[in-house]
């Protein structure tokens, strides 16, 4: 499977999703929670997001010093929007199916037969 992240204008191709890709969006995804428990300072935390998304797409952004930290968060949860989305589409698919076969049921085409009834009164 191919996964493209849009960062600053420009299409990367990130690394397939291994072992060891989840392992590094479960660390990301601790960040935060560490930051707030004092494990970790301002600058730590965005060090590591920076590290992140750097070994996700590399040359994405400037210098650590230089990148706009905004960007770059903005760029890491799109990273992980990019690797979730095919089992995101998956799960939304099969559900919209489910809720297909559920309409052709025939007592569900009854009672939604009456509803147009129920609301002229």
């Amino acid at each position: 499977m191919t996964y493209k992240v849009k960062i600053n204008g420009k299409e990367y191709i990130l690394p397939a999703r291994t072992m060891t890709v989840n392992e590094q969006i479960a660390e990301f995804s601790e960040i935060d929670k560490m930051q707030n428990a004092g494990e970790l300072t301002l600058r730590q935390a965005v060090e590591k997001i920076y590290a992140f998304v750097e070994n996700m797409a590399p040359g994405a952004f400037p210098e650590f010093e230089e990148t706009d930290t905004n960007e770059l968060n903005k760029a890491a949860f799109d990273i992980i929007y990019a690797y979730n989305a095919p089992m995101t589409k998956a799960k939304i698919e099969s559900q919209m199916s489910a809720a297909r076969e559920l309409l052709k049921n025939t007592e569900i085409q009854k009672l939604l037969a009456v509803v147009p009834m129920l609301n002229k009164k």
